[in-house]
C-alpha cells in the first residue's frame, strides 16, 4: 500500500510516518506539501491512500480534492485539525475518512485500516460534534423514511453488494438501486459516508 501524506508541517509528517510504520511496516510513504502537487505526484506513481492535512495552503480546496480523486482513484482521509466547519464540504468532495485534532494514534490506525477497505471512518470527536448538532437539525424530522426504506438504508450503509442486499431484502438488484436513489434524495446525502452520518442522527431522534 502506498500512502501519500500531504502536509507542510515537519512535525505532523514525522508523527504520521511513525504511526504508519508502527502498524503498516510494508507501506510505502510519499510526501508533498500541497494538494495541487499531490495531483502531479500521483500521475507518476500509483497512490492507494492520501492523508491530507487540511491546514496546508490549498488543503481546503474541495475542487482540488475532487480532481485528485478523479485522477488517482485513491482513497482519501482528511485531518481537519481545528477546521471542523469543513466536515460536510470534505464529505461531499469524496473524503472517505475524517480525523480531528484530538484523534489518537489508535484512531489514525483504525481509520487507515477501515478506509483501505473502502469503509468510511470518522474519529470520535467529529462523531460527537455531529451528534451534538442533531437537536438543531430541523430538516431531519420531515425526512423520515418508510419502514422498508429504513431497513434498506441500513443495508446500503454497509459494505454489502447490491446483489447481497437484494437477496437479504427479497427484492431484485435494480429495485435496490431505485430505493438507494430515493433514500439519498430524502436524506439529502450524496454518498455512503454521508448516509452513515445521517442514519446516526435519525437513530438518536427515534
Amino acid at each position: 500500500m502506498t500512502i501519500l501524506i500531504v502536509t507542510d508541517s515537519p512535525l505532523f509528517e514525522v508523527g504520521l510516518q511513525a504511526i504508519i510504520k508502527s502498524e503498516f511496516s510494508e507501506a510505502q510513504i510519499l510526501q508533498t506539501n500541497t494538494l495541487k502537487s499531490s495531483i502531479a505526484l500521483s500521475a507518476g506513481k500509483p497512490v492507494h491512500m492520501m492523508l491530507l492535512d487540511a491546514s496546508v495552503d490549498d488543503g481546503k480546496d474541495t475542487n482540488l480534492l475532487k480532481a485528485f480523486k478523479q485522477s488517482s482513484k485513491a482513497l482519501v482521509m482528511v485531518h481537519l485539525g481545528d477546521e471542523l466547519v469543513y466536515i460536510y464540504p470534505f464529505i461531499r468532495a469524496g473524503a472517505n475518512g475524517l480525523l480531528s485534532k484530538k484523534c489518537t494514534s489508535a484512531e489514525i490506525c483504525e481509520g487507515i485500516k477501515k478506509v483501505s477497505k473502502n469503509l468510511p471512518f470518522v474519529s470520535s470527536e467529529i462523531q460527537q460534534l455531529l451528534l451534538s448538532h442533531i437537536t438543531s437539525d430541523k430538516v431531519i424530522a420531515s425526512q423520515g423514511l418508510t419502514k422498508k426504506e429504513s431497513q434498506l438504508a441500513e443495508l446500503i450503509a454497509t459494505t454489502k453488494t447490491r446483489n447481497e442486499i437484494a437477496a437479504i431484502a427479497g427484492i431484485n438488484p435494480q429495485t435496490v438501486t431505485t430505493y438507494k436513489r430515493k433514500i439519498f434524495q430524502k436524506l439529502m446525502v450524496n454518498n455512503i459516508l454521508e448516509l452513515n452520518i445521517k442514519l446516526k442522527k435519525l437513530t438518536v431522534l427515534r
